[in-house]
C-alpha cells in the first residue's frame, strides 16, 4: 500500500500487527476530512462515514436525520435509494446507527463492484441528501386525521421510541445518561424522547444536517483488500472536493466533576392493577476516565471485568448474595461509547427503600477489594480482555469491529491507530497488576469519587395509559383550535406524503442506481472442509483454519431421550451449567477458573426438523473457546463442569432461577417480533413448538409459575441434577473443532472427551407442546406499540421451491411490507422469513402502532408478488445473495459445519438452492406466492400489544380474541 495519494496528506502509516494489517491515516487537503484505511487480506470490504452529531435536545434530530438522509439524494433522487440497495445489492452489511455523540453509516460487501456502488450511493446520501419535507414527516413525526376524523400523530422514529420507552432496560440507561452528564450533550436522548420529538421543526432538522454533515466533520473508515487509490479518488472527486473547509464540530464537552453524589428518581410503565412489589431497579453509576486515552480505555475494560465480569467477580457476587434484589440488571458494566467512561452496577427486582443498604454492600465490597484483589481474579480479567481484543469474532464484519475501536480515540481528536493498538496498554497493566494498580483504581475512582449518581426506576401502573390519554387530550384540544385552512393544510400534507410514498421510480431513476448483475454472484457455494471420525461412543468433525492461536470446540448433546417433565428446565440448565460450582469449589471460584483458563464457555439450545430424518432434533450446544496454548487447562475445567457441576447450593440455584426469569421478562419488548413469530409458527412446526417451550412465551409462563413456589430452588436443583445425568453422555454427543493447522488440539480434545460416561439411548414421551390451536391469539403486556406474528405452512423437501420462496421473502421485505407497514403505517420494522427445515413462512412487525392494517398487509403482499417484473426478480436474486456470501469466523465455521452434518444439509443441496435462485424468474415467484395464498386459511396469528390496542383490533380481527394471555413484566 502506497503512503502518498493525490489530494490527501499522510498523517501516519501504522503497523497493525495484531490484526495482520497496515493502517494509513490521511487528511483531505481541501476539506480536512480524515480517512483511515486498514489494508488487510479480507475480502469483506467495509467503508463507514462517521460524523460527530451531539444532540441539542430531546427531539431526536440526529436519529431522524439518520433515517431521512437515505430517502433520496442529488445523484440518486428517487424516494428511497437505500431500499433499492436492500433490494439489489449483495451486501454483507448495510446499516445506519445513531449513538449519543455520533452517527455512523457503514456498509460491507465481498464483491468489489458492489462495494464501490454502495460507497457511491451512501456518500451521495450523507453529503447531498434531498431532505424533502415528506421524508421528515415520514421518518420523524407528522399530524394526520385517522379514519374517524380524529387528529393523530405518527412517524417511524416516534413509534420506535415509544417502544423503546416501554422497555425497563432502555429507560434505566437513558436516565443514567441524563443523571451523570447533566452539563453535556449526553444528557439529551439522541434517539428522541417521544414527548419531545413533535417539537422538532423541519427547519431545525435541515439546519442540523448543514451543521454536522460536512467533510470537515467527517471520519471516513476503509477496510479490506480493495484498491486504495480507486476508493480515495471516488471520495475526492465525487464528494469531498465539492466542499470548502469549515470549522468542524468539537469533541463532546467534558462533564465537570461533582463534589458530592447525586440522586434521580424515574418511572417505568406497568399494567394497570399490576403489583409493584419487587419491581424497582436501583442503578449506581460512577464517572471514570477518558475513553480517548488508550491506556484508560483498556484499564477500564479490565477493571469492569474484575468487578462485574462473571459470577465470581466481587461486586457481582456481593450484589447477588445480599438478597436485596433478584439479579443484576443488564445495563451493568462499562459504557464505552461515550467520551468519558461510565461504570454502572444496577440491581433489579428490588425496592426503593433498600437504597441505603445497597450502598453499604457496595462500599464494603469495594473497600475490601481496595485492600487486596485475588491474583487469579486479576490475571483472569487480563487474559479475558486480551483474548477479546485479539479474537476474530463473528456476528458483524471484522472491519466494523475495528472501526468501533478506532473511533474511541479518533472521534475525540486522537489518532485511530492508538485505540487499535492494545498491546502496549495491556503490557503496562500487567506490570502494575501485582503492585496494587487496580486496588488504587478502586479507591480513587469509586470509593473516593464524589461523581456518583444513583437512579431509582420505579414501576408505575397505568403510566402508558395515562400518557396515551394525555396525548389524545392534547391532540383533541389542538384539533378544536385548528382553523379550517389549518385543517385543510394537514390534509394536503397527508396527500403529498401519500404521493411521495406511493411514487414508483421511473426507469430513468432506477437506471441511475448502480447495480451489479447476477453474473457477478459466485456460482459455486463456499464449503467447509471437515475431517471426521469416531472416538469412543461419539462422532467428531474438525476444520483447520487461521484462528490467531485460538481453538473452538462445539459440543452437541442430543436431548431426545430426556423425560418430558424435565424439558422446560433446559433453559435454566443451559445457563446454570457454567454458573455453578464444583464439589469442593464454590461457584465464585469456578467462575474465576473459567475466566483464567478459557476465553468463554456457554450453552445454547436448538430444536430443528432435519432434512435427513422424520423426527425433530433437540440439542444442547456447549461452546468452548480458548487459546490453543491453554487448551489442556480449558478442557479440564470444562469436563469437570460437564461431569460434576454442583447444583446443591440452594441459594445459588434460586438466584439463577430468578435471573433467567427476569431476563425473559426484560427481552419481551426489545424482541417482541421474534416472540410473536415463534409463537405463531408453533402451529406448523413441532420443532418451533419445542423452541417456544424453551425460548418463547411458554418458557416465560413456566418460569413465572415456578418462581411463585416456595420450594422452587429444591425443584430446580433436583431437575438440574437429573438432566446432567441423562444428557451428558458420549452416546448423545457430536462435536466439531476449529483450530490452527499446527495445533495438536484435536488429539487432546478427543482423548479428554472419552472420560464422559458412555450412556445408553432412552425412549421417552413428548411433553405437552403449545401448538397454537386457535386462528388468533392476543398476548397482553404493558407496551405503547405492538408486535404481530403470522405463520403459514411452507415447503420442506422441494429445493427449487424453497429457493423461490426465499426470493419471495426478500422481495416482500424490500417491497410491499417495507412500503405498506413501515413507510405508510409507521412501524419501525416489518419482516418475512422462510425456514426450509421447519417448513414455515412467517410474517412479523416490530414496534408497530397498528395491528389490523399490518395483518391485512401480510395477505395483500402475496397478491402484490404475483405481478412482479423480471427486473424486480433479477434485483432480488442479487440482493438475497449477501447472506450466503458473508465470510464466517472460525467459531462460526465449526458450528455451521457441525449443524450441516447433524441436519443433513449437504453442499449439493446448497448448490441446488443457489442455482435455483440465480435462474429464477417472475413465474417462479408467482408460484411460490400462490402456494402461500392457497394455505392462507391455515394461518396462525399471535399479537403482543397493550390492552387498548388489542381491543381496538378485535373489530376487524375478532380471531385475536379467541385466546388471550396476559403477561406481567
Amino acid at each position: 500500500m502506497k503512503d502518498s495519494y493525490h489530494n490527501y496528506e499522510t498523517i501516519s502509516v501504522d503497523s497493525l500487527s495484531a490484526y495482520r494489517a497496515e493502517g494509513l491515516h490521511l487528511r483531505h487537503r481541501k476539506t480536512g476530512a480524515e480517512v483511515y484505511r486498514i489494508n488487510a487480506e479480507d475480502n469483506e470490504n467495509l467503508f463507514a462515514f462517521t460524523f460527530r452529531t451531539p444532540p441539542p435536545n430531546h427531539t431526536g434530530v440526529s436519529h431522524i436525520l439518520e433515517h431521512a438522509v437515505l430517502c433520496g439524494s442529488q445523484r440518486y433522487p428517487l424516494k428511497d435509494p437505500f431500499l433499492e440497495l436492500l433490494k439489489g445489492s449483495a451486501h454483507t452489511f448495510l446499516n445506519a446507527m445513531t449513538y449519543p455523540d455520533k452517527t455512523i453509516y457503514p456498509a460491507a460487501a465481498t464483491i468489489k463492484a458492489d462495494f464501490l456502488n454502495l460507497l457511491r450511493v451512501y456518500g451521495d446520501a450523507v453529503f447531498f441528501p434531498c431532505l424533502k419535507r415528506e421524508a421528515f414527516e415520514q421518518e420523524g413525526h407528522r399530524l394526520e386525521f385517522d379514519d374517524s376524523g380524529n387528529l393523530v400523530r405518527s412517524g417511524i422514529v416516534l413509534n420506535e421510541m415509544k417502544g423503546s420507552y416501554s422497555s425497563t432496560e432502555n429507560l434505566i440507561m437513558d436516565w443514567n445518561f441524563r443523571t451523570m452528564f447533566p452539563d453535556t450533550a449526553y444528557r439529551w436522548d439522541s434517539g428522541g424522547d417521544p414527548a419531545y420529538i413533535p417539537q422538532l421543526s423541519y427547519e431545525a432538522f435541515k439546519a442540523f444536517h448543514a451543521s454536522f454533515y460536512h467533510p470537515s466533520n467527517a471520519r471516513i473508515f476503509l477496510y479490506g483488500n480493495h484498491n486504495t487509490e480507486e476508493v480515495l479518488d471516488i471520495l475526492d472527486t465525487e464528494f469531498l472536493s465539492r466542499f470548502s473547509r469549515k470549522e468542524p464540530a468539537g469533541a463532546p464537552e467534558l462533564q465537570p466533576r461533582w463534589n458530592k453524589p447525586r440522586r434521580q428518581t424515574a418511572y417505568r410503565p406497568c399494567a394497570p392493577g399490576e403489583s409493584t412489589a419487587g419491581k424497582t431497579t436501583i442503578s449506581l453509576n460512577w464517572l471514570w476516565g477518558d475513553m480517548s486515552d488508550p491506556f484508560q480505555a483498556v484499564e477500564a475494560r479490565v477493571m469492569a471485568y474484575i468487578l462485574l465480569g462473571h459470577s465470581g467477580s466481587p461486586l457481582q457476587k456481593a450484589l447477588i448474595d445480599s438478597g436485596l434484589g433478584e439479579d443484576i440488571s443488564p445495563v451493568s458494566g462499562l459504557e464505552s461509547s461515550l467520551r468519558q467512561i461510565m461504570f454502572t452496577a444496577a440491581l433489579r427486582g428490588t425496592e426503593a427503600d433498600r437504597e441505603d443498604r445497597l450502598l453499604d454492600v457496595v462500599n464494603s465490597t469495594l473497600e475490601k477489594a481496595a485492600g487486596g484483589l485475588d491474583a487469579d481474579l486479576v490475571e483472569g480479567a487480563l487474559r479475558t480482555i486480551e483474548f477479546r481484543l485479539r479474537e476474530i469474532r463473528g456476528g458483524s464484519p471484522y472491519g466494523l469491529q475495528l472501526l468501533k475501536r478506532a473511533l474511541q480515540g479518533w472521534l475525540h481528536g486522537g489518532p485511530p491507530s492508538v485505540s487499535l493498538n492494545f498491546q502496549e496498554p495491556m503490557n503496562k497493566l500487567r506490570e502494575g497488576s501485582g503492585k496494587g494498580h487496580f486496588e488504587h483504581f478502586i479507591r480513587k475512582n469509586m470509593l473516593e469519587n464524589p461523581h456518583r449518581g444513583t437512579v431509582i426506576l420505579l414501576p408505575e401502573p397505568g403510566l402508558l395509559e395515562r400518557r396515551d390519554q394525555e396525548e389524545r387530550q392534547q391532540l383533541s384540544a389542538l384539533q378544536e383550535r385548528l382553523t379550517a385552512s389549518e385543517a385543510e393544510e394537514i390534509k394536503r400534507a397527508g396527500e403529498r406524503l401519500k404521493v411521495f410514498q406511493e411514487a414508483v421510480p421511473s426507469p430513468e431513476e432506477l437506471a441511475c442506481i448502480p447495480f451489479i448483475t447476477p453474473g457477478d454472484i459466485p456460482r459455486e457455494v463456499d464449503k467447509i472442509a471437515m475431517d471426521e471420525g469416531r472416538t469412543g461412543n461419539f462422532k467428531w468433525y474438525s476444520h483447520e483454519t487461521l484462528t490467531n492461536g485460538v481453538s473452538y470446540l462445539e459440543m452437541a448433546f442430543d436431548l431426545s431421550g430426556l423425560e418430558p417433565e424435565l424439558q422446560p428446565w433446559m433453559p435454566l440448565f443451559s445457563h446454570a451449567l457454567t454458573e455453578v460450582g464444583l464439589p469442593g469449589t464454590s461457584y465464585s471460584e469456578a467462575a474465576r477458573l473459567l475466566s483464567l483458563k478459557t476465553g468463554r464457555l456457554d450453552c445454547t439450545l436448538e430444536a430443528v426438523s432435519p432434512l435427513n430424518g422424520d423426527k425433530e432434533c433437540l440439542r444442547l450446544f456447549v461452546h468452548l473457546k480458548a487459546l490453543s496454548s491453554q487448551w489442556d487447562e480449558a478442557m479440564d475445567i470444562t469436563l469437570k463442569l460437564l461431569n460434576s457441576a454442583d447444583f446443591s447450593d440452594m441459594k445459588r440455584i434460586d438466584d439463577l432461577l430468578m435471573e433467567v426469569r427476569n431476563e425473559y421478562q426484560s427481552v419481551i419488548i426489545p424482541s417482541g417480533s421474534a416472540f410473536a413469530a415463534l409463537r405463531a409458527s408453533a402451529r406448523h412446526s413441532r420443532a418451533s413448538a419445542w423452541e417456544e417451550l424453551w425460548y418463547g412465551i411458554e418458557q416465560l409462563k413456566f418460569l413465572q409459575a415456578v418462581s411463585r413456589k416456595k420450594n422452587r430452588a429444591e425443584l430446580a436443583s433436583e431437575a438440574l441434577n437429573t438432566i446432567r445425568q441423562r444428557i451428558i453422555q458420549q452416546h448423545s454427543l457430536a462435536i466439531a473443532l476449529a483450530s490452527d493447522s499446527n495445533s495438536s488440539v484435536r488429539d487432546k480434545t478427543l482423548a479428554a472427551l472419552t472420560s464422559l460416561p458412555e450412556g445408553t439411548a432412552q425412549s421417552v414421551s413428548v411433553p405437552p407442546l403449545f401448538r397454537h390451536e386457535t386462528l388468533g391469539e392476543s398476548i397482553v403486556i404493558a407496551s405503547a406499540v405492538s408486535f404481530s406474528g403470522l405463520s403459514l405452512p411452507g415447503t420442506i423437501h422441494d429445493a427449487p421451491l424453497f429457493a423461490h420462496t426465499a426470493l419471495l421473502s426478500h422481495l416482500l421485505n424490500t417491497g410491499y411490507l417495507w412500503e405498506s407497514i413501515r413507510m405508510k403505517g409507521g412501524a419501525y420494522g416489518a419482516h418475512s422469513s422462510v425456514s426450509r427445515l421447519e417448513g414455515t413462512f412467517t410474517f412479523s412487525t416490530y414496534r408497530d402502532p397498528l395491528i389490523s392494517p399490518s395483518l391485512a398487509a401480510f395477505r395483500d403482499s402475496l397478491e402484490w408478488a404475483k405481478s412482479l417484473s423480471s427486473d424486480m426478480v433479477k434485483l432480488a436474486v442479487i440482493g438475497s445473495a449477501g447472506s450466503d456470501l458473508k465470510p464466517l469466523s472460525p467459531s462460526q465455521k465449526a458450528l455451521t459445519g457441525l449443524k450441516r452434518k447433524l441436519y443433513g444439509i449437504s453442499d449439493s443441496m446448497r448448490q441446488i438452492h443457489r442455482d435455483s435462485k440465480l435462474t429464477a424468474g417472475p413465474s417462479d415467484i408467482r408460484k411460490a406466492a400462490q402456494k402461500l395464498i392457497n394455505v392462507w386459511p391455515q394461518r396462525s396469528i399471535s399479537v403482543i400489544a397493550g390492552e387498548e390496542s388489542l381491543k381496538a383490533a378485535y373489530t376487524e380481527n375478532p380471531e385475536l380474541a379467541q385466546s388471550r394471555v396476559r403477561i406481567t413484566l
